[in-house]
């Protein structure tokens, strides 16, 4: 079809017109591509070649014809040995998503069929009936004399007339002697389990009373426990609200305090604590300092005799040891601080650093003195001969 023609036919929504000469629906009434495969009425234009971000046909050097390239069909398989064909289902809705970021447009298609739910202990309570029924994957039956005795009673004649009775139940593939048992291996398990339930786990052979045992009898158990190490552990880290229940977390719900009169309006709220309402934290007050003073009696000095090491002490002693009047001195004195002094005391750290110790008033130093040379002189190099 001419490209024009078909721009035309679209333009005016005569789908059924264009899709007469659709390649694909050609192709499968001639059963050669998507055999049994259904499709739903098409009643959208084209969904290819657009421009981006536009409502327009492909308007480059190309220029290709709009076609149906997106399309949606789908098939029910019917399960092995059914000989009745599934309901292949309803189409609920069939069409495309105006989104222009692509030359082409997504196609939808809603399908509702119906399914079977699997019961999920009914299945698992099946699986573990099979294998309990298929015996031992080790099919290994042990064989046991039933005697105390150190030497073994297993000899070739009373081992071959043990493997002729159990012949009947299955092959055997290997025979092994451990310690004083025999072990028979079968070729499958269910031979194994059969063995030992139809004799009941005895037999009697050449005067000897014979135990038979499987040698895994809890290989149900086993296998639900590899089940399990193998099973998926991880948990969803969200669960949706459609799964859970709306108050899982187990908030209480407040009641809302309905007035009496419907029609009156609700109360106002409190207004906002207003920053000046709002009060500093206090500082605790600092401890309180003091010292105590202790009197010291005055003690009379003995003279003595007069000597110049007496008279420099004599001289350097301070006057602050003895008050004016007489009275004993005091070596601390005791004041207490009130809580002003003690935070003016204690405050705040200055910002500023300590002023410097006042340096001593040193003139210049003068350089040291130059050594005198000692040694003489080195001789001059002597000059090289041309």
């Amino acid at each position: 079809m001419d490209k024009d023609e078909l721009k035309e036919l679209i333009k005016q929504g005569n789908f059924a017109e264009a899709l007469k000469h659709d390649q694909l629906r050609k192709q499968q009434e001639e059963g050669n591509v998507f055999k049994n495969f259904l499709e739903g009425e098409i009643t959208f234009p084209p969904t290819y070649k657009y421009d981006l971000f536009s409502d327009d046909y492909d308007t480059s050097e190309k220029c290709r014809a709009p076609a149906w390239t997106d399309r949606v069909l789908w098939r029910r398989r019917s399960p092995l040995g059914a000989q009745h064909e599934k309901d292949q289902g309803r189409l609920v809705y069939y069409g495309r998503a105006e989104l222009k970021q692509s030359d082409h447009r997504p196609v939808i298609a809603i399908v509702d069929v119906e399914a079977r739910r699997v019961d999920e202990s009914r299945r698992q309570q099946c699986f573990y009936e099979v294998i309990g029924w298929a015996g031992p994957p080790d099919a290994t039956v042990v064989v046991s004399a039933g005697v105390d005795e150190e030497e073994t009673v297993f000899e070739d004649d009373l081992t071959m007339a043990l493997l002729e009775e159990l012949a009947p139940f299955g092959d055997t593939v290997l025979v092994r002697f451990v310690a004083n048992t025999m072990w028979i291996t079968f070729r499958d398990g269910q031979a194994a389990l059969e063995a030992v339930n139809k004799t009941k786990g005895k037999l009697r052979i050449q005067d000897y009373d014979l135990t038979l045992a499987l040698r895994t009898p809890n290989w149900v158990e086993l296998a639900k426990e590899e089940i399990r190490i193998c099973s998926d552990n991880t948990v969803p880290l969200y669960i949706t609200p459609s799964q859970s229940e709306y108050n899982c977390l187990g908030i209480p719900e407040v009641k809302s305090q309905q007035s009496n009169d419907s029609n009156a309006p609700p109360s106002r709220p409190p207004p906002p604590p207003s920053k000046s309402a709002q009060q500093s934290p206090r500082r605790a007050p600092p401890p309180k300092a003091g010292v105590i003073s202790i009197p010291t009696p005055a003690v009379r000095k003995q003279p003595h005799p007069v000597t110049p090491l007496t008279l420099a002490s004599t001289v350097n002693t301070t006057p602050q040891q003895q008050n004016n009047d007489g009275s004993p001195t005091t070596e601390c004195v005791y004041e207490e601080i009130d809580g002003e002094e003690a935070e003016f005391a204690g405050g705040c750290m200055p910002d500023i650093p300590p002023p410097p110790p006042p340096r001593p008033d040193i003139g210049p130093v003068a350089p040291p003195p130059v050594p005198a040379r000692s040694a003489p002189p080195p001789p001059l190099p002597a000059r090289p001969r041309q």
